[in-house]
């Protein structure tokens, strides 16, 4: 499965096409066929999937009890609009309009690794983002991580 890291700062062209960045390109699983998934993120922002990271994501949507009100509720949500996108020639991908429009993106976007997919955003949106969450990084980590034993995790981080 694809792992994304890094960030880029793109521009989406009056046609709704967005230039693939090489190095994520590099990232795709070689039997890929330059064939992604994109669908609303959990934010104000889009998320991009390899055939693997969006297989893994629908597996984990199976996995809930559709006669369950929020479970189908959330469902619904995070397929909402959901597209299969290819790679042209150009290395370009077609974002749906009313994607665009659901998450608010202008001519200029970032492109964020996270990991299995890969975060489309707002330049603006981003930007205010990461200022709200540089605010709280101190206090997300230690209750997030600092429950941790910190001697399993360092041993995994070092290769132990």
């Amino acid at each position: 499965m694809a792992d994304f890291v890094g960030q880029y700062n793109c521009k989406i062209d009056a046609k709704g096409r967005l230039q693939f960045p090489a190095r994520f390109i590099k990232q795709m699983p070689t039997d890929s066929g330059g064939q992604l998934y994109i669908n609303r993120g959990v934010e104000t922002c889009l998320s991009i999937y390899s055939i693997d990271g969006w297989n893994k994501f629908k597996q984990k949507l199976n996995g809930l009890n559709n006669y369950n009100k929020k479970q189908r509720r959330l469902i619904r949500f995070l397929m909402h609009g959901s597209a299969e996108v290819t790679l042209d020639s150009s290395n370009r991908i077609l974002i749906p309009k009313d994607l665009i429009k659901l998450a608010g993106l202008g001519k200029e976007v970032i492109l964020q690794g996270c990991l299995d997919k890969i975060e489309l955003w707002d330049k603006t949106a981003y930007e205010e983002e990461m200022a709200q969450s540089e605010d709280m990084l101190e206090d997300l980590t230690d209750e997030i991580l600092g429950n941790e034993d910190m001697g399993d995790l360092m041993d995994e981080l070092m290769g132990g």
